[in-house]
């Protein structure tokens, strides 16, 4: 998502890049922050939403965005594994391993 130097939004659409991103950087502050944030709750939340809203009913992985359409792209698919990969880590459950897998595969 684009923002402006003070915070507000440019462009606002939902793109799997972008949540690849937040679950990577939710993962490695988890550990940091500890017990300050529920961070595992939001990166669970955030897991479950993509699957709700962006995994592709019609082949494998996820939309790039909201909403859906061309193009289909490996880049997002990467940072998202990378993601899944740090929640693994840091002790995520076997939804991450599973994602993981199917990333992989």
């Amino acid at each position: 998502t684009l923002v402006t130097p003070d915070g507000m939004p440019i462009d606002d659409r939902v793109l799997l890049y972008d949540q690849a991103f937040a679950l990577l950087a939710f993962a490695t502050a988890s550990p940091i922050l500890g017990g300050s944030f529920n961070l595992a709750g939001e990166g669970e939340q955030l897991r479950q939403a993509l699957y709700k809203h962006l995994k592709r009913s019609n082949g494998p992985g996820f939309e790039t965005g909201l909403p859906h359409g061309p193009p289909l792209l490996s880049n997002p698919h990467m940072h998202l594994l990378e993601a899944a990969l740090a929640w693994i880590d840091v002790g995520g459950g076997s939804e991450w391993v599973a994602l993981a897998n199917e990333l992989g595969e």
